[in-house]
């Protein structure tokens, strides 16, 4: 009997994967090793600004797609209150920008999904992706009105 891959990314906020941004950008790979998996990456932000993320699945050395995910990706807050979602019914990958009002650690959630537009389920929606993130800073300040 074959069993399932080990998981290698947490699957909620406490066990969340930090994603260090140098510079303002940063990148790590994971696997969706079973349709209920969802990996969770945290991201420490320094102000308010705006979050790109891109979650592409695996390419072959030749360029052709060499994973079955159709990314569901999206964003929350440390109250896990959903700030972004992004789920195309157009791409099996997902980019999407986020506003983040102010500095504090936020989440990115990856995990595979079906397409009711292409009549697949989430089932078979596994395999290996890549996040790349930006972060653009707009502020560091607070500014209080008395």
């Amino acid at each position: 009997k074959l069993g399932y891959r080990t998981d290698d990314h947490g699957s909620t906020i406490a066990t969340a994967r930090t994603l260090p941004l140098t510079g303002g950008a940063g990148n790590i790979t994971g696997i969706i090793e079973r349709n209920t998996d969802f990996d969770v990456f945290a991201v420490t932000v320094s102000g308010s600004g705006s979050l790109t993320v891109n979650v592409n699945n695996f390419l072959s050395p030749s360029n052709t797609a060499g994973a079955n995910l159709d990314v569901l990706a999206r964003v929350t807050n440390a109250n896990n209150a959903n700030i972004a979602t992004f789920d195309s019914t157009a791409s099996t990958s997902a980019s999407f920008s986020a506003w983040f009002p102010s500095a504090g650690v936020y989440y990115i959630w990856v995990s595979g999904t079906g397409n009711t537009a292409a009549a697949y389920p989430a089932y078979g929606s596994l395999g290996q992706y890549r996040v790349s993130v930006t972060f653009t800073l707009i502020s560091t300040t607070t500014t209080t009105t008395t």
